[in-house]
């Protein structure tokens, strides 16, 4: 995945669902801060949930599933005041 989408400062929603992506959902994701969709369903990510998603301060829906994702998931994301949606099924 392109570092570069990190540098895309007004980004609003991220959705990359369906595209067979596959490693550990990258960290620099947190640098994207004011999106409020982040769909990331139905790809092959494995690892854990990365704690820096907590930067995402505008974060309204976080959809992760369908990945291989395991261990917990970070405390941290559930004091984005703004998330209403966590789908990690």
């Amino acid at each position: 995945m392109l570092k570069e989408l990190g540098q895309l400062h007004r980004l609003r929603i991220l959705q990359l669902s369906y595209n067979h992506l596959n490693g550990e959902i990258p960290s620099w994701l947190g640098n994207v801060q004011k999106v409020r969709r982040l769909e990331m369903k139905n790809n092959n990510f494995t690892g854990t949930i990365p704690e820096t998603l907590v930067n995402m301060s505008n974060l309204e829906i976080l959809n992760l599933g369908f990945n291989q994702l395991f261990g917990q998931v970070p405390s941290s994301i559930f004091k984005i005041s703004s998330l209403k949606i966590i789908i990690l099924s």
